[in-house]
């Protein structure tokens, strides 16, 4: 059985079709069919369609209560919002199919729309509108007006659409139009540049004779229809609202979404008290009819800007982290039934492969991964976690750890398996290829480091060479304090990440991956600190090449080992007797403290004296046998420095003389041990 059989959706038959972007635009209705056959209504998605739903069919008739969806970055806001707005009118699409029937909804959702079409049918009937609040041109009252002319096909500039309402309600609009199409002009084209278009000019004098010519024609526009307008009261936004949307008089059932409010206010108060204003206004003048949905990454508790909004966005829906996995799961990795059983009996076989994955670490095999084998496969829990923590950690800002990105990545690992059999796993490292361009526009990523993993892919084993290589960089992006997983850039580890298929490919990739870092750190691309890797530029490779050769003449040198390791005991004796004060006698007289290094005895002196030797040059024993022959009157204290650590000591002192030597090399130092 190959990987790709085991979905509900082969992963090669389909693409995401806006990328996991969610836009307003309805004239895509492919995208628009595509987000509502994918829309999963489960988690909070479907508890805030039910807040939204319930609480306008409550308040019918009187003041609304505006909605206020929040949540982080890319977790689906912009898409919860587009699809309220065409169930809300059950938008008609090609073939018949109407949106509440493509998309899959709770019976209670179901219902709640279902009264919502009742009550419409009782009025004027439903209408939607929505858009993007930093899109819009103008002041907040302007930028709201434009949003609703647009849902009703009016322009959205205010000039224009009072033209066009104007002409709508005397009856000659279409009159109008006919004339500029008889005169072979675009009607739409010259009706947008009113103010200097002559066919227009003279369809208007037909319609309206009583100007007497051209020249009114155009001078009566520019005094009706002026061309800039920078603000207009509520009252006359609230009027010319009602004017564009009501039917008979009366106000269609409506829901106007103003998308991205947080990003338009900015932090900006008088922005963020406009808004309120506008708000209010269209919950309690417009009959009890006119819902207001507004979203931003905040809640409204979070920011002072946001906290005046806190008394008109009643009805609060916050989006998080579980309710994307649930999208990822049933958009791109849901199986089918009979499936479903493979997929335990394969996770119960390789159960000891699953479980040694990053084991001791932070995010290794838990408990709970067992209801998650299945509806994540190939996909395992552990890796899935790596990568939460990799997007976190390569993105502060916050804009890849979303669930556009990670409906993409997903969908496009499960493409690179499909082809597989069952058995085969998304590989760790997948994430780097996904989002490495994106790190060097960043600044994540250098653009050297880039280059490098990239160069790998021409030598022998090329692919597996570039794959560590970029995992070492991933890992070492991942933070080491507060957060630390304890993943680690060492062979184990990359191992358990590499490793693309439960079966004996495993065990063989396991035995061959020591031996590639090794090639790898011999040939100056990867570096060795404490048993962890790291990635090197050519430059920082140079500094390290020019640093162990010195490191190994030190290593040689045991004179100068012992000068410098001399000085610098030396130093450290005379700091911790430096503030040493000895009294003697029942006069408390002070006596001077000296010191002697060497293996001869020290000189005769009325002061105390240290007689400070190595055991690098003498032995225990020695230096024992020779205070024991000395007098008891001799006013001598002996200092034995042990031999017990010199191999660590000297290891040190050669790697701290060679880095200080090489600092003025024309390299870069890279190595944390120099």
């Amino acid at each position: 059985m190959k990987t790709r059989e085991l979905f509900l959706k082969d992963p090669l038959s389909w693409q995401i079709a806006n990328e996991g972007v969610s836009s307003n635009n309805v004239q895509d209705l492919d995208t628009l069919r595509y987000e509502l056959d994918t829309f999963v209504c489960q988690g909070e998605y479907r508890a805030g369609l039910a807040k939204i739903l319930q609480g306008y069919l409550d308040n019918l008739g009187k003041e609304q209560k505006a909605a206020w969806v929040s949540g982080f970055y890319g977790c689906g806001k912009s898409h919860l919002v587009k699809v309220l707005r065409y169930l809300w009118t059950d938008h008609p699409l090609d073939g018949g199919v109407r949106a509440r029937t493509l998309a899959r909804l709770p019976e209670d959702i179901t219902d709640l729309l279902k009264e919502l079409s009742t009550r419409g049918k009782q009025g004027v009937g439903l209408h939607s509108a929505g858009g993007t609040m930093k899109a819009g041109i103008g002041s907040v009252r302007l930028r709201v007006l434009g949003i609703a002319f647009v849902s009703v096909g009016l322009p959205e500039s205010l000039s224009l659409a009072r033209l066009h309402m104007d002409l709508r309600d005397d009856g000659t609009l279409d009159t109008v139009r006919r004339h500029i199409q008889g005169a072979g002009k675009d009607p739409v084209s010259e009706l947008g540049k009113f103010y200097t278009s002559k066919a227009l000019h003279e369809a208007y004098l037909a319609s309206y004779p009583h100007l007497g010519g051209i020249a009114n024609v155009s001078q009566a526009l520019r005094a009706q229809y002026p061309p800039k307008v920078d603000e207009i009261s509520i009252d006359e936004m609230l009027a010319t609202l009602r004017r564009a949307i009501a039917c008979n008089g009366q106000l269609p059932c409506t829901v106007v979404v103003l998308d991205e409010v947080q990003q338009f206010i900015n932090n900006n108060p008088d922005i963020a008290h406009d808004v309120q204003e506008v708000v209010e206004a269209l919950s309690k003048e417009l009959d009890g009819r006119v819902l207001v949905v507004g979203t931003g990454q905040s809640a409204l508790t979070d920011t002072p800007s946001l906290q005046r909004l806190m008394g008109r966005f009643t009805t609060k829906v916050h989006l998080k982290d579980n309710d994307v996995e649930k999208v990822v799961r049933t958009v791109v990795l849901q199986k089918k039934e009979q499936a479903k059983g493979s997929i335990h009996d394969l996770v119960s076989k390789h159960a000891g492969e699953i479980s040694r994955q990053l084991k001791a670490t932070r995010i290794a095999t838990r408990t709970e991964d067992d209801a998650g084998y299945v509806p994540d496969y190939p996909l395992l829990p552990v890796r899935r976690r790596f990568w939460e923590r990799v997007l976190h950690s390569c993105d502060p800002s916050g804009t890849a750890a979303q669930m556009r990105t990670q409906l993409r990545v997903t969908h496009e690992a499960c493409r690179l398996v499909a082809e597989k059999p069952l058995g085969a796993i998304i590989p760790a490292d997948f994430i780097y290829d996904q989002q490495a361009n994106e790190l060097v526009i960043s600044g994540e990523m250098q653009k050297r480091f880039q280059e490098i993993i990239e160069e790998q892919k021409g030598r022998p084993d090329g692919a597996l060479r570039s794959r560590i290589c970029a995992l070492v960089f991933l890992i070492n992006k991942l933070p080491r304090e507060g957060a630390d997983i304890g993943v680690r850039a060492h062979p184990e580890h990359l191992a358990d990440l590499l490793t693309d298929d439960l079966g004996d490919s495993a065990t063989a990739l396991r035995a061959k991956v020591p031996a590639l870092v090794t090639d790898l750190v011999n040939e100056g691309v990867l570096m060795e600190i404490e048993g962890e890797y790291y990635l090197q530029t050519t430059e920082g490779a140079a500094w390290e090449s020019e640093y162990r050769k010195r490191r190994a003449s030190i290593l040689n040198n045991d004179p100068q080992i012992a000068a410098v390791r001399g000085q610098l005991l030396a130093k450290a004796i005379q700091t911790e007797l430096s503030s040493v004060n000895v009294l003697h006698g029942a006069a408390k007289v002070k006596r001077k403290v000296s010191v002697h290094h060497g293996m001869s005895p020290p000189p005769a002196t009325d002061g105390l004296c240290v007689w400070v030797r190595y055991g690098f040059q003498e032995s225990e024993s020695a230096v024992i046998q020779d205070i024991q022959q000395r007098s008891v009157e001799d006013a001598t204290i002996h200092v034995l420095i042990p031999k017990t650590k010199a191999d660590l000591l000297k290891n040190a002192l050669a790697s701290a003389i060679a880095a200080e030597e090489n600092l003025n090399f024309k390299g870069q130092p890279s190595s944390q041990e120099g």
